[in-house]
């Protein structure tokens, strides 16, 4: 699945791009301090090829090492320390890394008065620093959807993960398609991973909620034993439209 960027929204900190600088500057010094090291090696005087050898070091390679530096943090070093570091170097937020799979359970009331239906799912979450993408698979029916874009706001106390999605159905005739948009609200539990639960609604005007657990090898047939309906599940800031 293709993954599509993200936005994040913060308190406190300042905007992501701050990292690019930190990235850029890296480069450069890391550059300079080659081009100077390859100068030295030399001799004196150096001859032309060797001054035009440094020159374009000097004028391509900061762009070439940042190109690398960059792919490198947007997809492996934003999820250890060394990127923890330079986000806080850079006075960004530290982004929450909630890739992985997930239990699900998703669950809707055909009436006000009616026990709601529940059916298992599994969520898979594929995150870079930069890009997302958020897939879930309902058990027992031939159904996807995948998400289209997605915002992270980050509290104290968790984290709201909103997301609109593409929603496939397929039935005994016809493909069915249509669209929704996903409230989660996550935290990390006692042992470390990603739980939650949040409301859901549909452009066919259907609601309902999903609840979800992070686990590894995850199968949607297992998902009832993690959902249970007495646990109070944390409530969510809808969000605050205006037109102007």
């Amino acid at each position: 699945m293709k993954l599509h960027e993200y936005s994040i929204e913060t308190e406190d900190s300042f905007s992501r791009t701050r990292v690019h600088a930190v990235l850029a500057v890296f480069s450069v010094a890391l550059v300079m301090s080659g081009r100077k090291l390859f100068i030295d090696a030399i001799g004196d005087p150096p001859d032309s090829s060797a001054v035009t050898s440094a020159f374009w070091v000097g004028a391509i390679g900061p762009l070439t090492v940042f190109g690398l530096l960059w792919n490198l943090f947007d997809k492996v070093l934003w999820r250890t320390w060394v990127g923890v570091g330079i986000s806080k170097l850079a006075g960004c937020v530290i982004v929450p890394n909630i890739s992985g799979s997930y239990l699900a359970c998703t669950e809707w009331s055909t009436a006000p008065n009616l026990q709601p239906k529940r059916r298992a799912a599994q969520v898979s979450i594929r995150q870079t620093w930069s890009r997302i993408c958020i897939t879930l698979d309902s058990s027992g029916v031939d159904s996807h959807s995948k998400s289209v874009t997605a915002h992270l706001r980050m509290t104290e106390a968790h984290c709201e993960l909103v997301y609109t999605y593409e929603f496939h159905a397929a039935s005994s005739s016809e493909l069915k398609r249509s669209g929704g948009t996903q409230y989660l609200s996550v935290s990390k539990s006692l042992d470390g991973k990603w739980e939650g639960s949040g409301f859901y609604f549909t452009e066919n005007r259907d609601s309902g909620r999903l609840h979800l657990s992070q686990t590894l090898n995850a199968t949607a047939s297992s998902t009832y034993e993690y959902y249970k309906p007495d646990v109070k599940q944390p409530e969510l800031r809808r969000p605050r439209i205006t037109f102007q």
